[in-house]
């Protein structure tokens, strides 16, 4: 077969005129295979919950009915602890809600939940994972959402005896008192200037910056400006972990990421981590010739020493959620003032 050039304009419409129907008739047969396919999904996986839910329904909890859910869902966002109290009137101290696909058991009685809690604390201390907290395997590697196992054990020991010792919260002391004072001179010599005053961002350079001193022995941000860059990746990691998530009611949405949220996540993850991964790799190559005995050093002395209780990508995911400390706190901040 050859391949002729081209002879004139008409030819060459007519030659696209022939092969267009091919493309489009082909991609309107993957649009109508693939439709096909999506709600044959949904009917299996539809039937599989009703089938299941059958089975367990008797030994589930009473609740209110999905339609009851939609009338008073404007309610239960604006006004979580009445609604669910005037719910648990109707239906019991042990309380089943049916959210998407997701079963929720909300406990309203002072004894059940202490009986929860107290008595039976092993079989409910482990939590539903959010979606967006699985970007850089975070939940498999976080002393905040693995079950508990040796390797939780392993991290919550290192907290309780390293980290967040009274011996180490002690000699903070002065570190702390440090930061305050920075604090009020910058409300200080605003007032003086006739300025007006942003206390969230105030607060959230203090916290971040009294953080950092403790993990790396230096001040994350020192600028307006250096506040500002580093305040906009935790404040959105914050906002996009926080966000109700269509995934963790919808599991079958998972690989759609409708929202976004765990590729927003993911980025900021990113950054913060490529700004530890800098901190980690400058204290290795200075090596034993700091005594800065901060967090840092601590981490990194235990894994020298036994690198299956904390590696470096432990201590990073640690250091996450740390972070997130200095968001929480900026958040109360503004509840607080505003």
């Amino acid at each position: 077969m050859s391949i002729c050039p081209v002879q004139n304009e008409h030819q060459n419409s007519k030659t696209h005129y022939i092969l267009f129907p091919k493309l489009f008739f082909l991609s309107m047969d993957f649009v109508i295979s693939s439709i096909l396919l999506l709600l044959a999904c949904i009917t299996i996986h539809v039937l599989s919950n009703t089938i299941t839910r059958k089975r367990n329904h008797n030994k589930l909890p009473p609740g209110p009915s999905p339609l009851t859910l939609l009338e008073n869902l404007v309610e239960l966002g604006k006004k979580p602890k009445q609604t669910l109290a005037k719910l648990a009137r109707l239906h019991g101290p042990i309380m089943r809600l049916k959210l998407g696909q997701l079963t929720t058991i909300v406990i309203s009685s002072p004894d059940i939940a202490k009986e929860v809690f107290q008595t039976h604390d092993l079989l409910f201390s482990n939590r539903t994972i959010p979606h967006s907290t699985s970007v850089h395997n975070h939940s498999h590697n976080s002393v905040a959402f693995l079950p508990i196992s040796p390797l939780w054990r392993d991290l919550r020991k290192i907290c309780n005896n390293q980290l967040f010792s009274h011996k180490s919260l002690d000699a903070s002391q002065n570190l702390r008192r440090k930061k305050t004072q920075e604090l009020l001179g910058d409300v200080h010599r605003s007032s003086l200037s006739g300025e007006a005053v942003d206390i969230g961002t105030l607060v959230f350079r203090t916290s971040i910056n009294f953080l950092s001193n403790i993990f790396f022995s230096l001040d994350f941000v020192n600028s307006v400006g250096e506040t500002e860059e580093y305040k906009v990746i935790v404040e959105n990691l914050g906002r996009a972990i926080a966000t109700p998530n269509l995934e963790d009611f919808f599991p079958m949405l998972k690989m759609v990421d409708p929202q976004g949220i765990r590729r927003r996540a993911t980025t900021y993850v990113s950054k913060l981590f490529a700004i530890f991964d800098r901190l980690i790799d400058k204290r290795l190559e200075i090596g034993d010739g700091t005594n800065s005995d901060d967090m840092l050093d601590i981490l990194l002395n235990i894994s020298q020493e036994d690198g299956q209780k904390i590696d470096h990508k432990k201590i990073k995911h640690l250091f996450l959620v740390c972070s997130l400390i200095s968001l929480i706190n900026y958040f109360i901040t503004l509840l607080f003032y505003y």
